[in-house]
């Protein structure tokens, strides 16, 4: 189990910073998870192209991860100076309220990772994650691993689209594979 404590007045002004800078993606907002990492004495939010930290009491180290929108509306009626929040298998309480959300305990902080996608992701930067060294476990906690089948997908159509429209040249489905890729893993 962890814990964490802070002003309810500096999460919310947090989540607001964080829901500026959502505006200006063309991402679902219904989809967003809003990731929180409790390590010694600071919590981090972590959006697709946004993360803040910010001071607070911690006890334990862990992730939860959980809908941006569920979590804002949360605290927004949410009217206590301070906000007490626990994490367990599963559960994240935040005050009063007892909410399904997955979660992750760790011994230390070293194997935390917040995954850091632009704010306009796209298929390519999806593309390139299990590239740079994160794991299954990591993708799936942060929801991220049906998009990338979904990215994968599409380049595989786009690919196919390309082969069909450029195949009287003589160009080969290898060909163009290998040029995405190419690009793609730049």
């Amino acid at each position: 189990m962890a814990h964490f404590q802070l002003k309810t007045k500096v999460l919310k002004q947090t989540l607001a910073k964080m829901r500026v800078a959502l505006k200006s993606t063309a991402l679902d907002k219904r989809t967003v998870y809003c990731e929180i990492t409790i390590t010694d004495g600071k919590i981090t939010l972590t959006c697709p192209g946004v993360t803040y930290t910010v001071d607070a009491k911690t006890d334990g180290m862990a992730k939860v991860a959980l809908p941006y929108l569920y979590l804002a509306n949360i605290l927004k009626d949410h009217k206590a100076l301070e906000i007490e929040a626990s994490v367990s298998d599963n559960w994240l309480k935040l005050g009063s309220v007892k909410v399904a959300a997955k979660t992750t305990f760790m011994q230390s902080d070293n194997i935390l990772r917040s995954v850091n996608l632009p704010l306009n992701y796209n298929d390519a930067d999806l593309l390139k994650m299990p590239e740079q060294g994160f794991t299954k476990e990591e993708l799936e906690f942060n929801r991220l691993d049906t998009k990338i089948e979904k990215a994968q997908n599409h380049i595989q159509i786009n690919i196919s689209r390309a082969h069909k429209a450029l195949k009287s040249y003589g160009i080969t489905v290898e060909e163009i594979e290998h040029l995405v890729k190419s690009k793609v893993m730049e």
